[in-house]
């Protein structure tokens, strides 16, 4: 494939008071890892813009595991994670227990596992969930902060979800002391643990990140979620904005270059955050159910009427659930900066009108920090059309573009078709896993996940947390089982989750009362059969390449 060159800008801020001069350009070309703040560029090929690719949608396969539904091989691998090593988790309404399996031939397997389901009282194959409960549990159990080195605040959000200025003060202080003896003895603090809290800090130079989290997540959880939001930063500033802004004055106020708009966009993301997204924590894109058919479709509608300015295209729904994608052959863009563009575009939109089309300059910092991109978007039914080029001057291009591209979405029915899946959603009926109350699967090929959509995760995001952190992921393949017993007047007096991690896949499951190991494998197996089968209904496994 040629590579064509594309023009990225440099230049693009708030304030007009901070416009670059552009450097010559130099003789020799370098790559993306050599290229340094003070040597931004106005022309890049695609391949040295290139950041490393996590989100693919490429047919190359990554390997095939073998026996990949073989029971044996998940009893031998089972892991039984103890939460009482877990300081963040009370023992007293968390146990775990290491019981004995009992492997069966197949026949007696499924014998047996018929006799589980069958014996199983009715009231106990669901989870009753008293939703405002368990988030009012969440209240107050989780702040973010961003400052600068120096200690100016930046940004602050709590699991109240509102913005306290006296706390901020508060942790200012704190956090500086901390930070401050860190890096004068040599040392670099990332998390420390109290009582009742977990303490993490993401220091990027001017910038300096932290949350505190009462509910069980772990570091490296909570360093995803800082660099999340440090990457949002620079999405709206640019990286050598950011440095320049400090260079000469250390006790900058990075305030003053923030917008409503940014703001905004800071509380949406948080929000998300606070309030489980899954696919911030296993890094994946969450997807709609669509008839092959249809996103075939799609996809070739898009591909034929792409023009020449455009770089990469994205049909998404709201919530951020893609449902198909333009991009150039083997250039794909990463995980964090689609879940950071997808939040900015759904939050833009709760201010504008659907006939409205939005122009919005980007930085993608994990595609490049140093300049930006331009999206346009348009709406049709809740759903958005985003159309990207590195030209700031084709916004009109990509207005016709669009125009081209709805005409013949509606043309083909695209539209209803999507509108009829989102009304849908998925269900665990759907799905040959008895008593099974949700669940994640996540394609590791294609760094996109699916999930019931009628339920409210975020009643089950304590207990997916300590599942997704109690498996080993340093082997090929892990299974780890937790059984949670409550204490009290709950209606579920315990609850089982099961996580499984191979090559090609992660599961994860929650189900009520269940004792028997056997039924949640099956269960488990059953969920990953019906995924793999239906996988290019779940998920998009091509997209519209060029």
């Amino acid at each position: 494939m040629e590579q064509d060159e594309i023009s990225i800008d440099n230049d693009y801020i708030t304030g007009p008071e901070y416009r670059p001069q552009m450097p010559k350009r130099p003789q020799k070309k370098p790559s993306l890892s050599q290229l340094t703040v003070g040597q931004p560029r106005s022309s890049l090929r695609l391949s040295e813009l290139q950041a490393q690719p996590t989100t693919e949608l490429s047919t190359q396969n990554i390997g095939k595991e073998e026996n990949f539904l073989n029971t044996d091989r998940i009893y031998n691998t089972l892991n039984y994670y103890d939460s009482s090593h877990d300081p963040n988790f009370d023992a007293s309404t968390i146990r775990t227990s290491t019981p004995t399996l009992t492997i069966y031939s197949d026949d007696e397997e499924l014998e047996n596992t018929l006799g589980d389901l069958i014996s199983q009282p009715s009231s106990e194959m669901r989870l009753h969930f008293n939703h405002e409960e368990e988030e009012a549990s969440l209240k107050g159990a989780k702040q973010f902060f961003i400052l600068s080195s120096a200690g100016k605040p930046i940004y602050s959000m709590s699991s109240d979800l509102d913005h306290n200025d006296e706390n901020f003060i508060n942790y200012n202080g704190i956090i500086q002391t901390i930070v401050s003896s860190f890096i004068l003895s040599g040392s670099e603090l990332r998390s420390f643990v109290t009582k009742t809290s977990r303490f993490t800090i993401l220091n990027q130079s001017p910038i300096v990140l932290l949350a505190i989290s009462k509910i069980g997540e772990s570091e490296m959880d909570l360093l995803n979620q800082l660099d999340l939001l440090y990457s949002f930063l620079l999405s709206a500033l640019s990286k050598p904005h950011i440095m320049r802004s400090f260079q000469n004055k250390e006790g900058f106020d990075l305030r003053k270059h923030l917008g409503r708009a940014d703001l905004s966009g800071l509380d949406s993301l948080t929000k998300e955050i606070i309030n489980f997204n899954p696919g911030i924590l296993i890094g994946a894109l969450q997807c709609i159910k669509l008839k092959r058919s249809v996103r075939d479709k799609s996809r070739q509608i898009m591909l034929n009427r792409r023009s020449k300015n455009l770089l990469y295209g994205m049909l998404v729904a709201p919530g951020g659930k893609l449902i198909n994608v333009l991009r150039p052959k083997s250039h794909t863009l990463h995980t964090t900066d689609l879940q950071i563009l997808f939040s900015i575009v759904f939050n833009q939109s709760k201010n504008y009108s659907e006939d409205e089309e939005l122009w919005l300059p980007i930085c993608l910092p994990k595609f490049n920090p140093n300049g930006f991109l331009y999206a346009f978007v348009k709406f049709v039914d809740s759903v958005a059309l985003i159309l990207i080029s590195a030209d700031k001057n084709c916004f009109f291009e990509m207005s016709e573009t669009s125009t081209k591209i709805i005409n013949e979405f509606r043309k083909h029915e695209i539209l209803s078709h999507i509108s009829d899946s989102l009304k849908h959603g998925l269900s665990t009926i759907d799905i040959p896993a008895p008593l099974i109350y949700h669940f994640i699967y996540k394609s590791k090929k294609h760094l996109q996940y699916v999930m019931p959509t009628s339920t409210n995760v975020t009643a089950l995001q304590k207990y997916y947390l300590q599942l997704y952190s109690s498996v080993d992921r340093n082997g090929k393949i892990s299974v780890s089982y937790i059984k949670w017993e409550k204490d009290g007047k709950s209606p579920n007096k315990s609850i089982a989750g099961l996580g499984w991690i191979t090559p090609n896949y992660e599961v994860y499951l929650i189900t009520g009362s269940i004792t028997k190991r056997e039924v949640l494998v099956n269960s488990a197996r059953g969920i990953v059969s019906w995924c793999r089968k239906y996988q290019e209904r779940l998920f998009v496994c091509e997209g519209a390449i060029f």
